[in-house]
């Protein structure tokens, strides 16, 4: 096969494909983007407890420590 055979694409062929792709592209981050804020909706409604430790006073390592343990809901 010599490089003479091989044809040259036609430019209407090209910008075809070329909107094709984005396209394609396109669809792949609207559906992303739709998924993401399912879940992020998912996530503002959870109300699942938390666990929190908050640390009262400067914590100096031979010293005890002392910290208060806060239970609530996230929400």
């Amino acid at each position: 096969m010599s490089w003479k055979t091989i044809r040259r694409p036609d430019a209407f062929d090209v910008a075809l494909h070329g909107l094709m792709i984005a396209f394609g592209v396109g669809l792949i981050y609207f559906l992303q983007l739709h998924t993401m804020q399912g879940q992020l909706n998912v996530m503002q409604e959870d109300e699942r407890p938390w666990v929190g430790i908050k640390v009262i006073g400067p914590i100096v390592p031979p010293q005890t420590w002392q910290a208060v343990l806060c239970v609530g809901r996230h929400g």
